[in-house]
């Protein structure tokens, strides 16, 4: 009698209830993930048709964020609701996810905004760098950089706003109410 030996049953486990819910609902089928940071430092799930994570917890490693994200390279929508510690690379996965949601109250949006290259961003960050809001307007307007960006938001999480009249001040700009909508809603695919 052979006795076959694992290394990693949860491995095997994971593979097999993928595989036992592709199955069943006969099609590839978006895949939504709530996890926290103390699990996915334990183990990196591999789920085929990982399109949206939520990472909650107090505190994750960039290189496990970048591995995770390396193991599941589906992701459409990732939404960080931790902090992340060690330094994200200029050409870290997490900047090119299409809609990425950060909640790191430790990362400045200056590190966040040069490198972003998906689509939609929120950052909710308790201080704000307006120099880093100028850059990426001026790269914006001139065509340098961020022409596949459809939206940024940047939330003051301890009610510390930006200036925009410093923002604004570095561009030429003129109200135009007749012409454009005060408010225009982005329909979301």
């Amino acid at each position: 009698m052979d006795v076959k030996i694992y290394d990693s049953s949860d491995e095997i486990v994971q593979n097999a209830l993928n595989h036992h819910m592709t199955t069943l609902l006969n099609k590839p089928t978006d895949v939504e993930l709530e996890i926290t940071v103390e699990m996915l430092v334990y183990s990196i799930p591999k789920i085929s048709n990982l399109e949206t994570t939520v990472l909650k917890g107090k505190i994750v490693e960039a290189d496990v964020v970048e591995k995770f994200l390396s193991i599941n390279p589906s992701h459409k929508n990732v939404r960080v609701h931790t902090e992340i510690t060690g330094s994200l690379k200029k050409n870290s996965l997490l900047f090119g996810i299409q809609f990425l949601h950060l909640s790191d109250e430790t990362l400045p949006v200056n590190i966040i905004l040069p490198y972003f290259t998906g689509e939609h961003l929120t950052i909710a960050t308790p201080k704000c760098d307006n120099s880093a809001i100028i850059e990426f307007l001026n790269s914006w307007i001139s065509c340098k950089k961020y022409q596949n960006i459809r939206t940024v938001i940047i939330l003051s999480t301890n009610g510390s706003p930006m200036n925009p009249t410093e923002i604004l001040g570095n561009f030429r700009t003129s109200r135009g109410p007749s012409r454009r909508p005060y408010e225009y809603m982005y329909p979301v695919k």
